[in-house]
């Protein structure tokens, strides 16, 4: 599957991370959300919300790497596991049509 580049995160997605931090993320995040796409054929505009999925989730590792739980005075949080599809691009997927549900869909 193909993933985004350095520009597209940028301009596109609007990402702020150095291309050195967030490339490793964004690669290993379309491993991730390459299994959960219901398509293999994607139009631009699919792929555009494909590839904008793919930043997210890639934030959202870059944000969370190394951390399982924190607390703060009274205040704590756990993260989820790493490899679990984060809100926003689930979200992303879901509005696009993207995520795949269990059914087969047929182009000819």
């Amino acid at each position: 599957m193909i993933f985004p580049d350095y520009d597209f995160y940028r301009t596109v997605f609007g990402g702020g991370e150095e291309e050195e931090v967030i490339m490793p993320f964004i690669r290993c995040a379309t491993d991730i959300l390459g299994g959960v796409v219901q398509n293999c054929y994607f139009s631009k505009e699919e792929q555009t919300e494909l590839f904008r999925a793919v930043c997210a989730q890639a934030e959202f590792m870059s944000e969370n790497e190394g951390f399982s739980s924190v607390k703060i005075g009274e205040f704590s949080a756990e993260y989820a596991e790493s490899g679990t599809i984060c809100q926003r691009a689930f979200a992303i997927l879901e509005k696009s049509g993207l995520l795949f549900r269990g059914d087969v869909e047929v182009r000819v």
